[in-house]
């Protein structure tokens, strides 16, 4: 569909993956848990050289929220009935002042 991307269900348990591209500061987060906290949303460039499709998650080994990619990210090897991709609309976030 267009207009669409990969997506983590909300409120799904993953994992971030033991081979994640991340940032040599959050190394140790590879490996760890995480929980989907919203849907994705286009980030602008921060420690990154361009716009990326990211969601909230919870991070257990951080002990705080942040944003991760959905190649970042895994199912749990433990679970049961892991989670699946998504396809979702990436919706255009409203401009200040604009009517929802």
């Amino acid at each position: 569909m267009e207009g669409c991307v990969p997506a983590w269900p909300v409120g799904a348990r993953l994992r971030f993956r033991l081979d994640a591209p991340v940032q040599e500061k959050y190394r140790f987060v590879r490996g760890t848990d995480v929980e989907i906290l919203g849907p994705p949303k286009l980030c602008p460039p921060n420690d990154a050289p361009e716009w990326a499709v990211r969601q909230p998650v919870w991070s257990f080994a951080m002990g705080r929220d942040g944003w991760a990619k959905y190649d970042q990210l895994e199912p749990r090897p433990d679970d049961a009935a892991p989670a699946k991709l998504e396809e979702v609309k990436l919706v255009r976030p409203l401009r200040v002042g604009e009517p929802a």
